[in-house]
């Protein structure tokens, strides 16, 4: 009987989707509050784009990747998957962002 109290509670598929949405969402917030949203809120009209854009491949992915990939049975699992999804994606986009030049910049002929 003790042992079966002890058994991790298994998490339902929606319950880890919305988790991992959230986790992704944190990060996503800390990695990119300073460009992508600070564009989005200068320009709602004009950037929609970009806002469905990481809305589908950084926030829902994130819920899909935790569902089907960490498969967690805790919350705090969940929660992990989403921001290590975050993190690996928006490292790479953050990487490209920083080696283009800017477009305010003028180079030198």
């Amino acid at each position: 009987m003790i042992a079966e109290s002890r058994r991790p509670a298994i998490l339902s598929n929606i319950s880890s989707f919305f988790i991992g949405v959230a986790g992704a969402f944190v990060v996503y917030m800390l990695m990119f509050r300073n460009t992508h949203i600070r564009v989005l809120l200068d320009d709602p009209a004009g950037n929609w784009k970009t806002f469905v854009f990481d809305f589908v491949v950084f926030l829902i992915c994130g819920g899909l990747v935790t569902v089907f990939v960490v498969e967690p049975t805790t919350p705090k699992q969940a929660f992990l998957g989403g921001c290590g999804w975050q993190g690996l994606i928006g490292g790479i986009v953050a990487d490209r962002q920083s080696r283009q030049p800017s477009r305010g910049v003028r180079r030198k002929k």
